[in-house]
């Protein structure tokens, strides 16, 4: 991880105001769609979404 390599960057991050620190998170989440589709899973839905997404895997397969 970046972070392990420039301890420097890491600290510096944690010490950024907490708007600035927002503001960069977004940037850097909307960047990366797979880091999105994570933090979407991770934030937004329950057991009941899961339950949807598997009943709608199931059917695609057959």
């Amino acid at each position: 991880m970046l972070t392990d390599k420039s301890p420097g960057l890491k600290n510096a991050v944690l010490n950024l105001p907490p708007n600035k620190k927002d503001k960069l998170l977004l940037k850097l989440v909307s960047m990366d769609f797979i880091l999105l589709s994570q933090l979407k899973h991770q934030l937004l839905e329950d057991d009941s979404d899961l339950d949807e997404r598997i009943g709608q895997i199931k059917q695609e397969i057959g």
